[in-house]
């Protein structure tokens, strides 16, 4: 197990290295031309995004993780299908969560630059005594104050965001009979992406990693929120699983209430074949989202080696 400790690291952690460059370029776009701003935010950014998720891969290649279905016991030896596996997880998972830690990173660090330049500026001319009070007000406020987040880290609809980010956990018990084999409670991270179109109604997409059966399975889905005020909403989703435990032989929809893209019940439905597998929990999401998903990891390293 120590030898694979490593690449459990670098998964849990792949959102580390994207989110510091995001930092590190915000930065240098603030002090730079908008024609390298646009360079650096369209093309170097997703130059590395790209860049991290392929050396991601290699050098998960070369020790593959014990998670990957069809891993061997040697960690040096990549048999076909868990190379095919561990492309999934680098294109699926690790390719959008870094380009969303890179993204979130870009934007915070960049505003805050913005506020902070307007504050100094304003506090330079009501030193010189050339405008009143009223309208330094006015004038430290951000300049694009009004107009919708291009992407925020916790949901909120219409005039607030244009996208925001999708980062879910949630714990749940079986109400059903349980899939066949020996299956822990469902312990269910999501990551993805969801744009508003209009105020009501956001659409979008999400990668899942759902620990409640016989092995970790990985799958996509297709997101659906309705927003009641600009705290509530309604969550549908509809997905399968292509990694892991019976890839593509069953589907899942989800329904969730959420309380400020924070938490709320998360119920879930598992249609394979003739059985209907139903479990029901709670779930986060935000920050919230992200600490419990490593936490989870955490522990299953911890697991995976006392075992």
């Amino acid at each position: 197990m120590p030898d694979r400790l490593p690449s459990l690291v670098l998964l849990v952690g792949c959102w580390v290295a994207p989110a510091a460059a995001g930092w590190v370029a915000a930065g240098i776009a603030h002090r730079s031309t908008p024609r390298v701003r646009a360079m650096l935010k369209y093309a170097v950014l997703t130059s590395f995004v790209l860049a991290w998720s392929a050396v991601w891969f290699l050098f998960q290649l070369n020790r593959m993780p014990p998670y990957i279905p069809g891993a061997s016991e040697d960690p040096t030896y990549a048999p076909p299908q868990a190379v095919a596996g561990l492309a999934v997880v680098a294109s699926a998972l690790v390719l959008p969560v870094s380009a969303i830690a890179c993204a979130l990173a870009f934007r915070s660090r960049g505003r805050s630059l913005t506020r902070a330049s307007a504050g100094l500026l304003v506090s330079g001319i009501l030193l010189a005594g050339s405008i009143p009070p009223l309208f330094a007000q006015r004038a430290i406020q951000s300049p694009d104050s009004g107009q919708p987040e291009p992407l925020c880290f916790r949901g909120r609809p219409l005039p607030a965001c244009k996208a925001f980010a999708l980062t879910e956990f949630s714990v749940s018990v079986w109400l059903s009979a349980e899939p066949p084999g020996e299956n822990p409670p469902p312990a269910i991270s999501e990551f993805g992406v969801m744009r508003n179109v209009g105020t009501r109604n956001a659409i979008g997409g999400s990668f899942f990693l759902d620990a409640g059966h016989r092995e970790v399975v990985g799958g996509l889905a297709l997101r659906y929120r309705y927003w009641f005020n600009s705290n509530t909403g309604l969550d549908l989703g509809l997905g399968t699983p292509i990694v892991g435990y019976a890839a593509l032989d069953w589907a899942t929809l989800k329904a969730k209430l959420t309380y400020r893209d924070l938490v709320g019940p998360v119920t879930r439905l598992e249609l394979g074949g003739e059985t209907t597998y139903w479990n029901l929990g709670l779930e986060v999401g935000s920050g919230a989202g992200v600490i419990g998903t490593v936490a989870a990891a955490v522990f299953g390293i911890i697991a995976a080696a006392s075992l």
